[in-house]
C-alpha cells in the first residue's frame, strides 16, 4: 500500500459505508466482491466495468467512496474518472503495481493500492473513510456540485443564460419596432451566455461547481459509435422529415436555404459554439440538476420547455429563419429533441461534446433541408419524426434514457 492513509477518527457506523467498484478484470472485480461482501460495515452499492458506466452509477447509486483500477491498459481512462469524481467523492485508486500512484494520487485519489498486496489494505482503506450520516436528505446524497445548487441559485445561473441573449435578440426587435435606433450585433447573442453562466457558478457553487462544468465539457473519450450517432441522428430525423413531407405533397428544396459547403462548415463551426454557450448551460449544469431531482424523462421534458422559452425572442427576430415560427410547433420540436440528447449524452457519460455535436447537426441538417425556413409541412413533418423519435426511446429506455435505475 502507497500513500498516505485517511484520518480513521470516525462517528459509530449507522449504516455500511457504500462503494462503486470499478474494475474491468472480471476475476479481480469478483474478488473484490466477495471481499467486502465478507464485512458487515461495507457495501457494494454498483459495479462497472468503465469510466462511462462508472459515472451513470455514481449519479444513480450516490456512493460513499469509490474504487478505481487504474493499472495498464486502463490507465488514461481510470485517471479521468479519478479526475471527474474525486472532485465530490473520496477515491481510492487500484494498480497491479506501484508506477501508477503518482499519476494517481495527482489525480486526486486519497490513496493508492497494490492489487496484489494483502487484501486487509483495501478494508482498511475504506473503512478509514466515513460514511454519509443516516437521515441526510436522499437527494443531497452524492449529489455534484452543480446537482447540489439550490433551486434560488440555479435560478440565478439560469437568468445569467437568459437575460445576455434576450438583450441582444430584443434590440433587434426594438429597433424594428422604432423603439431604437441601433441593435447590437446578432451574432453575439450566443457567446454572450458563456462569462455570465462561468461567473454565475463560481458565484453560487464555487470552483468546485466550475470544476464540475469542466470535466463535463472536457468529457471526449466516449465509445466512437455516440458520435456516429450524435452526427447523424439529426441527419436521419431531416431525412425522414424531408420523405414525409413530399408523401404529403409538400415541398422540399435542400440547399436552397443553406448550401451543402456552407452546413458542412457550419457543423464544423457549431461544434465549439454550442460546446461553450448552450451545451454548456442545457446538457453541462441545467440537465444533470434536474436529473438528480427528477426522473430522467421528467427532467429531459422539464428542460426541453426552458429551452423553448429560451428561444422565444429567436421566433421575432427579422431575417432569423426561425422567425415566425409556430411557438407550439416549435416547443414540441425543442422537447422531443431534448428528450433524445438526453438519453444520447446519459449513455455517452454525460459527455456534453456529445451534445454539442448533435447541436450542430441539428442545425445545419435542418438548414440545408429547409425544415427551418422553409415549407411549413416540412416544418411540421420534423415535429412529427422528432416527437415519434422521442416517445419510442422513452418507451425503450422505461423512462430512464440511459441512466441505470
Amino acid at each position: 500500500m502507497t500513500g498516505s492513509m485517511p484520518a480513521t477518527s470516525s462517528p459509530t457506523r449507522v449504516r455500511p459505508l457504500r462503494v462503486l467498484v470499478v474494475l474491468p478484470d472480471p476475476r479481480v472485480r469478483q474478488a473484490v466482491r466477495r471481499l467486502l461482501m465478507s464485512t458487515a460495515d461495507l457495501q457494494v452499492v454498483a459495479e462497472a466495468t468503465d469510466a462511462t458506466r462508472a459515472r451513470q452509477a455514481a449519479a444513480t447509486t450516490h456512493p460513499d467512496a469509490v474504487l478505481v483500477d487504474v493499472g495498464p491498459g486502463h490507465c488514461p481512462e481510470g485517471l479521468d474518472l479519478v479526475r471527474d469524481l474525486a472532485v465530490t467523492l473520496p477515491v481510492i485508486a487500484t494498480s497491479p503495481g506501484r508506477a501508477e500512484q503518482r499519476a494517481a494520487l495527482a489525480a486526486g485519489a486519497v490513496l493508492h493500492l497494490e492489487q496484489d498486496g494483502d487484501p486487509e489494505q483495501i478494508l482498511a482503506a475504506l473503512r478509514g473513510l466515513r460514511p454519509r450520516p443516516e437521515g441526510q436528505v436522499a437527494r443531497e446524497v452524492g449529489a455534484s456540485p452543480v446537482a447540489a445548487l439550490s433551486p434560488l441559485r440555479m435560478a440565478a445561473v439560469l437568468a445569467a443564460v437568459f437575460l445576455p441573449p434576450w438583450a441582444v435578440w430584443g434590440s433587434r426587435i426594438a429597433q424594428e419596432d422604432g423603439l431604437l435606433g441601433w441593435h447590437l450585433p446578432q451574432g453575439v447573442a450566443l457567446w454572450s451566455m458563456t462569462l455570465p453562466l462561468a461567473l454565475a457558478l463560481l458565484l453560487t457553487g464555487g470552483r468546485a461547481a466550475l470544476r464540475d462544468l469542466g470535466s463535463h465539457l472536457a468529457r471526449f473519450r466516449v465509445s466512437p459509435r455516440w458520435y456516429a450517432v450524435a452526427l447523424g441522428a439529426p441527419m436521419a430525423v431531416a431525412a425522414a422529415a424531408a420523405g414525409l413531407t413530399l408523401l404529403l405533397r409538400g415541398q422540399v428544396e435542400p440547399g436552397r436555404l443553406m448550401s451543402l459547403p456552407a452546413a458542412l462548415t457550419y457543423l464544423t463551426y457549431g461544434v465549439g459554439l454550442y460546446l461553450l454557450t448552450e451545451e454548456a448551460a442545457w446538457r453541462g449544469v441545467l440537465l444533470p440538476w434536474l436529473q438528480h431531482r427528477h426522473s430522467p424523462l421528467v427532467a429531459s421534458v422539464v428542460l426541453g420547455l426552458v429551452w423553448a422559452l429560451w428561444h422565444v425572442p429567436l421566433l421575432n427576430v427579422p431575417g432569423e429563419r426561425d422567425q415566425g415560427l409556430p411557438l407550439g410547433g416549435f416547443a414540441l420540436l425543442i422537447v422531443g429533441t431534448s428528450v433524445l440528447v438526453s438519453a444520447l449524452v446519459n449513455r455517452a457519460g454525460g459527455s456534453v461534446v456529445i451534445a454539442a455535436l448533435f447541436h450542430a447537426s441539428f442545425n445545419a441538417s435542418y438548414s440545408w433541408t429547409g425544415v427551418v425556413g422553409g415549407d411549413r409541412r416540412l416544418f411540421w413533418s420534423a415535429v412529427a419524426v422528432t416527437v415519434v423519435a422521442a416517445v419510442a426511446v422513452a418507451a425503450r429506455t422505461r423512462g430512464r434514457l440511459g441512466l441505470p435505475a
